[in-house]
């Protein structure tokens, strides 16, 4: 394993000279000092207990109950994902994880960093803004699950595993296997190019792209040798800082060929045929134009002043037709009645308009269908027509759209056509230009 390889060399950190086991020891003191930095910063708040996790948040941001129990929902599933000997849940039941729930600006006093959100490895901790932030989890879920905890993972790898597992910046994994399908399409850029350490962080396009282009590289390891193989790649391609950027991309398809069990041979070519195969299944992300002609049952209809909806059981998805004058529409499910506490992309939706508690809405327009989830603020299924170059499949008429949801989200549509779910009709005014 690479972790195992020795160097002997010398190399600056922060502006000096040190040798290898220097290094070592002042990146391990620096993460001590930040791990104190959040605690010391965040001392005084306030502390709310799930199953996984004391969550110490900021007066401004308590976390809502819902969302809690997402966040240990997460880490039960990613468990059973990338941990079949059970060994770690009954450890965080006892030994329980710290999260840092906090504005923007508090988020950079406390880490030293602006971003909205990371993980403190030698803390066990989440520090972030956006709750529940599933991708630092999952970053944080691997390195316990590591039997030798290495001090750098090749980023296409560790980002790549963290979008697979819990998405990025309010977008489901599967979101952001769509969004690798788009730059794809767009010919955004490719694999090869973001493999390396030097190529993932020198991109032209961005981590934007990159990141996407990891989950999609996890995503093929998955499917050729299970969960356990995506925590193996971790491991493999994992060690010191000079190690990870030594690394070349023959070196790194070695490994990766090395793992799926491919046969010695051009490992470069088989990674590309392999993640040839797959570009077609990200086309779509959970909503795509209604196809099936027969076997449609009504199942229940919502209906409001300004528009309704009827959902119709079929043989492998379930079917909307939304009825409206006016776009955009969005179908809510029911509030739970729960002041105090906030949704982001509830608010981006309906400016001004109190957060109750709804926990899905389904947003509909003749180019654009997109579900969400406002209590976790993720984007979680999606058809965009300009990308998929479908335009007006989703039109039946001047006043309905007629689309297919997958059977993964019954539970949100279940909700969406539950008793008190309402249907809201949006004028859209065009701005003078």
């Amino acid at each position: 394993m690479l972790q195992k390889i020795i160097i002997t060399t010398l190399f600056l950190f922060a502006g000096q000279s040190y040798a290898l086991g220097d290094i070592n020891t002042e990146m391990q003191r620096e993460a001590e000092r930040q791990t104190q930095q959040i605690l010391d910063g965040a001392k005084s708040w306030p502390i709310v207990e799930t199953q996984f996790f004391k969550i110490h948040y900021h007066p401004e941001t308590p976390p809502e109950e819902l969302a809690r129990a997402q966040l240990d929902a997460f880490v039960v599933d990613t468990l059973c994902k990338l941990d079949p000997s059970e060994s770690l849940q009954p450890q965080l039941e006892t030994d329980k994880l710290e999260y840092y729930l906090c504005t923007d600006l508090m988020v950079q006093k406390l880490t030293g960093y602006p971003t909205k959100g990371m993980a403190d490895l030698s803390g066990r901790a989440v520090i972030s803004s956006h709750f529940p932030h599933f991708h630092e989890l999952a970053h944080l879920l691997i390195d316990l699950l590591m039997s030798e905890r290495p001090q750098q993972i090749l980023p296409v790898v560790q980002e790549g595993s963290a979008c697979l597992l819990g998405g990025r910046w309010g977008r489901s994994p599967d979101t952001i296997l769509f969004t690798a399908w788009v730059q794809h399409n767009f010919s955004m850029g490719d694999l090869e190019d973001v493999l390396t350490y030097e190529g993932f962080h020198s991109n032209p396009q961005g981590t934007d792209v990159a990141y996407p282009l990891g989950a999609v590289l996890c995503d093929l390891v998955r499917r050729e040798v299970g969960w356990s193989g995506v925590l193996e790649l971790n491991r493999q391609l994992s060690g010191s800082p000079e190690i990870i950027r030594s690394l070349s991309k023959s070196q790194i398809l070695e490994i990766i060929a090395g793992i799926c069990g491919w046969e010695n041979g051009d490992s470069a070519a088989k990674l590309q045929k392999k993640i040839d195969s797959l570009w077609a299944g990200y086309r779509r992300c959970g909503i795509e134009p209604a196809t099936e002609a027969n076997h449609q049952e009504f199942e229940m209809e919502i209906v409001s002043d300004t528009g309704s909806a009827r959902l119709f059981s079929g043989e492998v998805a379930k079917t909307i037709e939304v009825n409206s004058r006016e776009r955009l529409v969005f179908l809510l499910s029911p509030p739970t009645q729960n002041p105090g506490f906030s949704s982001q992309i509830f608010a981006d939706h309906f400016p001004g308009k109190e957060y109750l508690g709804e926990h899905y809405g389904l947003r509909c327009e003749p180019d654009n269908i997109s579900l969400y989830d406002y209590a976790s603020n993720q984007l979680l299924a999606t058809w965009v027509a300009g990308f998929t170059q479908e335009m007006g499949a989703m039109a039946n008429g001047p006043q309905t759209l007629k689309f297919q949801v997958d059977a993964a989200f019954n539970d949100a549509l279940g909700k969406l056509f539950d008793s008190g779910a309402t249907v809201i009709s949006i004028k859209i005014i065009p701005q003078p230009e």
